[in-house]
């Protein structure tokens, strides 16, 4: 079972995502909404002590630099359930952690949204992004394998991987996806169970899902 030394995400997430393969794996993976590549990112450990192949895909321009820097693949993209240039993309920036992260999307939660403005101090703005499928960015990339797929898009998950029509080709053995509510829970649940993934695992908002 392969594991890390550190953990750099959220509630150990990557720890758990190493112990789904065997420590000699030869891992791919894409890492949907992956901000800088290194806060509280699910596949950064992977990369540095394991030598992880990821591309990492983030939105919100603001983070393009720290990413290229701090990550071997990396792409400037929003995604989505179709191809489209010049998209807006809403920001928005929780003052009290300087965190422009943690709600920002190309359709906003409204609950999330509602829930953060009862604790911090909320602004919003708009960027234009280009959005692409999965799909695409498979293509452009063309990995040998993908072994893993982290998305965590404030949301915008379920229509991302609505939209996957090679999921049945790639079959990736893992798949982390985050649910801030239990509708979106729900919905993520019937969907993949019909592409034949199971809800193996449930660590606050990130769900494992298995292929079978």
């Amino acid at each position: 079972m392969m594991q890390l030394k550190r953990s750099f995400a959220q509630f150990n997430t990557d720890r758990v995502i190493a112990s789904y393969f065997a420590d000699n794996t030869i891992l791919y993976g894409l890492d949907i909404g992956a901000v800088d590549g290194v806060f509280i990112n699910n596949t950064y450990a992977l990369e540095i002590e394991k030598e992880a192949n990821i591309l990492c895909i983030e939105a919100n321009p603001i983070y393009q630099e720290p990413l290229t820097r701090n990550r071997k693949l990396s792409k400037l993209y929003a995604v989505g359930s179709e191809n489209m240039d010049n998209v807006d993309f809403h920001v928005v920036k929780v003052h009290d952690h300087n965190n422009l992260s943690s709600v920002s999307a190309l359709s906003i939660d409204l609950e999330l949204l509602e829930s953060h403005q009862k604790h911090y101090k909320i602004s919003q703005y708009t960027e234009k992004v280009n959005v692409r499928t999965i799909d695409f960015i498979l293509e452009e990339w063309n990995p040998v394998k993908l072994d893993l797929v982290s998305i965590d898009i404030e949301g915008t998950e379920l229509a991302a991987l609505s939209a996957w029509k090679s999921l049945d080709v790639y079959k990736p053995k893992l798949l982390v996806v985050e649910a801030n509510s239990k509708k979106h829970e729900k919905l993520l649940v019937e969907f993949l169970q019909r592409k034949n993934y199971k809800l193996d695992n449930k660590i606050e908002v990130n769900l494992f899902f298995t292929y079978l």
